[in-house]
């Protein structure tokens, strides 16, 4: 990374984290909204946004965000909103053990998606084994 970069970043991470301890949600829904947020960023600020009280539609920009991988919306696993939980489970780049967790999950429509999820992963890998 360029020093240059870098030095946008920080600043950006700043602003990010300032944002965040601030509580300003319209600023953050902004720049978790920012397409060329890198998942440096995005990384350091999610648990700035994770906790019970996090707007849930600022959530749902962070699992939107391209830059968001799985160990990102892998936080969210637990949140007490189950549309939150819902997202995570339908996050393309979820894994099997994310999955795993929800497929116990208290709502059924998070329990659901999580199972036919897990499914079709073992059918893949069934299908790939043949």
């Amino acid at each position: 990374m360029s020093r240059t970069r870098k030095s946008r970043s920080r600043g950006l991470y700043g602003h990010y984290s300032e944002a965040a301890r601030r509580g300003d949600l319209a600023e953050l829904l902004d720049l978790v909204a920012d397409p060329d947020l890198d998942l440096e960023l995005l990384a350091l600020i999610a648990p700035e946004i994770r906790d019970k009280d996090a707007d849930a539609g600022l959530i749902y920009r962070v699992l939107d965000n391209p830059a968001c991988s799985e160990a990102v919306a892998a936080r969210y696993t637990t949140h007490p909103d189950a549309d939150v939980r819902l997202r995570v489970a339908t996050f393309p780049k979820i894994g099997s053990a994310v999955l795993e967790m929800l497929a116990v999950d208290a709502d059924d429509r998070v329990r659901e998606v999580a199972e036919r999820r897990l499914a079709a992963k073992d059918d893949r890998r069934a299908d790939r084994g043949a």
